[in-house]
């Protein structure tokens, strides 16, 4: 088990030689990986993947007598549509020769399909991205971390720590370079290192790999990833993935950062079309399929929204993202908190920072104000931080003590939320999660003109114009701050705005079960937004209660 890494490595950097080549059409990493314990037969794994040739066998590692030792590769070529070997060849070599093996095997694979490759073609089969094994080891630790469904932390620092010994060990390693800067530029978009340090980190490493492969398709993936998380420059970002295409046709990446970029846009049907187009290239990929539930929930279709969630899950039931999407699916659907808490009970047990926001959400829901509380002290840290959100843990209890009308220890909630967010604007004064929030926690504590001026911010830092799916949950933070301090209209205006767009932060039936709007009850604007979509502004909802799904006109995905 721990030399795992090792062979999914080796297997993977076949399949990369392979997927080079424009003629074939080459299964994604990740939902080629889930066959490598399988019991299914070739036939059963051809038609799920869609594919005509498979390539099996076997890795062994031999580390006796010192050194790196030998390595044992019998690769298979395998045709389904009659099941016959095509070839087969054991290698056994020194660890030295490893990418001599893997080039041979890709030719190979290459020579029995009779297929006649361009000379970038060659070049990318036979290339040979270091000299170093225990830098290339080093690379392949980092790429299994990188590589994990849920992009914890905790993963993707251990990523960055292997990545960086590679580039230590062999300061010439290109593609290491490329794959370090893409996890720092994930750790920034993901809301762990939200720092023009972590940004420059990752500017660092892409340019590092520019300068010593400037062809190398990887590293524009990577250019195009940094352009996109660290600093949302749509434009750069899709004109480096498009090159970057031109070396790896058959990377799902690429359709996936095309796709991801057009959802922040607001093209949605762009986004949808791209996604689907690299679930053909992935079609067992649990974080593809999260990504288009994501998709469908913000055109509030729940239907295909909650299908996506179900097969991302079937694909990956240890990850914990599609989970906790399925909850938020209920809540915003159905308004069913029984649904999302069977969900979330039925999640993997782990304590992520966004786990507990959602848990503690579900209590809120519920009107489970102690057991809120309860949530949040059973989380260690002071904050819980993800791209969408930074929110002190002080300031989520200030708001439960406001529901539970004890007005004292909500104030003092409030004021050490205070103290920590004018700390964090201090480091980072143009973070619109912060300004967000320090918004909210001025607005508990009475200090009206000073909560308006911070929504405000939040919201001009990150404006729907500019991203499409956060920038709707900094318009919702400001409906929630003119709420606290009783400006009802105000407030209105930006619930009605939310509900006139995609968005996957606000519904009718979320609106009417999260207890943050109970003082806009009354107010005949909401009662008459309530009737506008079919409710019943007077009666209260029901956690069994089904409600319209979708827009009569518009159709449901059939396509899965």
């Amino acid at each position: 088990a721990e030399d795992e890494y090792f062979a999914d490595g080796i297997s993977d950097e076949i399949r990369s030689r392979l997927a080079a080549v424009r003629k074939l059409g080459v299964i994604s990493r990740s939902s080629a990986f889930q066959y490598k314990d399988t019991d299914k037969t070739n036939r059963q794994i051809g038609a799920e993947l869609g594919v005509d040739y498979l390539i099996d066998g076997t890795i062994r590692w031999d580390k006796r007598g010192g050194g790196a030792g030998r390595v044992r590769i019998t690769p298979e070529l395998i045709r389904i549509s009659d099941d016959m070997s095509l070839w087969s060849q054991p290698y056994n070599r020194v660890l030295e020769d490893i990418f001599e093996v893997q080039s041979d095997i890709a030719g190979q694979v290459i020579k029995q399909l009779k297929i006649t490759l361009l000379e970038p073609e060659r070049q990318a089969i036979d290339v040979k991205p270091t000299e170093n094994s225990d830098a290339y080891h080093a690379y392949l630790r980092g790429l299994d971390y990188a590589g994990r469904p849920d992009s914890s932390k905790e993963d993707l620092s251990f990523a960055v720590q292997m990545f960086k010994r590679a580039v230590s060990i062999d300061p010439d390693f290109a593609i290491a370079y490329a794959e370090l800067s893409m996890v720092q530029s994930l750790i920034h978009h993901l809301g762990y290192d939200r720092t023009e340090v972590r940004a420059a980190k990752a500017k660092s490493a892409v340019e590092r790999a520019l300068e010593l492969q400037p062809d190398l398709p990887e590293t524009h993936l990577s250019l195009g990833y940094y352009h996109y998380y660290c600093y949302r420059e749509y434009g750069r970002a899709l004109e480096a993935l498009a090159i970057a295409e031109k070396g790896l046709p058959n990377d799902a990446r690429i359709l996936l950062g095309v796709g991801a970029i057009r959802r922040r846009q607001g093209r949605l049907a762009e986004a949808l079309d791209n996604m689907k187009r690299a679930s053909v290239l992935s079609p067992i990929d649990a974080n593809l399929a999260h990504n288009i539930a994501q998709n469908y929930s913000m055109l509030r279709r729940y239907p295909d929204a909650e299908r996506w969630c179900d097969r991302s899950i079937s694909m990956a039931p240890n990850q914990v993202v599609a989970y906790e999407r399925k909850a938020l699916i209920h809540w915003l659907w159905h308004g069913n908190v029984e649904k999302g808490r069977i969900v979330l009970e039925e999640k993997p047990r782990i304590n992520t920072p966004r786990s507990i926001f959602y848990w503690f959400q579900q209590e809120l829901f519920e009107r489970n104000y102690q057991a809120a509380l309860d949530r949040l002290a059973s989380t260690p840290g002071e904050s819980l931080e993800y791209q969408f959100w930074f929110i002190p843990k002080s300031q989520l209890a200030g708001l439960v003590y406001r529901l539970m009308g004890e007005s004292e220890r909500s104030r003092e909630a409030y004021e050490t939320a205070r103290i920590l967010l004018e700390e964090e604007i201090e480091k980072r004064a143009e973070d619109h999660r912060v300004r967000s929030s320090l918004g909210i926690v001025y607005a508990g504590l009475g200090r009206k003109e000073d909560a308006i001026r911070e929504g405000k911010r939040g919201v001009e830092l990150f404006p729907v114009s500019r991203d499409a799916l956060i920038g709707p949950y900094r318009v919702e933070d400001l409906a929630f701050i003119y709420t606290l301090v009783g400006d009802y209209d105000a407030a209105l205006d930006r619930l009605e705005y939310l509900l006139s767009i995609p968005s996957e932060t606000m519904s009718v039936p979320m609106l009417r079960l999260d207890p943050r709007w109970d003082p806009l009850r009354d107010h005949p604007r909401y009662k008459e937004l309530l009737r506008r979509h079919g409710f019943d502004p007077d009666s209260k909802p029901q956690a069994t209660e089904l409600l319209r799904a979708k827009p009569p006109d518009e159709p449901t995905d059939s396509g899965g």
